[in-house]
């Protein structure tokens, strides 16, 4: 016994009925009807930056303007700015603002407001070049062994003959020991 519906189970069968002679056809979209992304969160044509969207039929005479209040953008994970072509790891951070439409109270998102992440305006200062060309530009720290001494070491003198080694004192044997 199926459960359900009555009339659901009635609307089935009889439409089941009428169909079997019929040929299968698959639907053909009427001109002037077509399939978009939308924006969840403004109802808008999604852009790149809108992160929660849905495929809906518009009429091609009424289809809404794109989304204006996201976007999104690479950000360096070490400087937290956005990220350069050099930057080795990134993420992407999707931000939005309060649509025209909701600051005029013209419509109210359903989740109360329409705006998300904040756009981040500065560049990452640490990779602006290269690794390997950062590398040579950035000298290794020198450990202290290798540091430079402050006062200079005397140079010999081209002309001066090397200093010859004093011989060591020979010890002399007392009596009694």
């Amino acid at each position: 016994m199926e459960l359900g519906n009555p009339a659901g189970l009635i609307w089935d069968a009889v439409m089941t009925d009428i169909h079997k002679p019929l040929e299968k056809a698959k639907f053909v979209m009427p001109s002037g009807i077509v399939e978009e992304t939308a924006c969840k969160a403004s109802g808008c044509i999604a852009s790149s930056g809108c992160g929660d969207t849905y495929t809906e039929i518009f009429s091609s005479d009424n289809i809404p303007e794109a989304c204006e209040g996201h976007g999104s953008q690479k950000i360096c994970t070490e400087s937290g700015l956005i990220a350069t072509p050099y930057c080795p790891n990134t993420k992407t951070n999707y931000y939005g603002s309060v649509l025209m439409k909701e600051k005029l109270k013209l419509w109210k998102p359903l989740n109360g407001t329409s705006a998300s992440g904040t756009k981040i305006s500065g560049v990452c200062n640490i990779h602006t070049q290269p690794a390997d060309v950062q590398e040579e530009a950035t000298p290794a720290p020198k450990h202290d062994t290798e540091r430079e001494e402050s006062t200079p070491k005397p140079k010999a003198s081209p002309t001066a003959p090397p200093a010859t080694p004093k011989p060591a004192a020979t010890p002399v044997a007392t009596p009694g020991n």
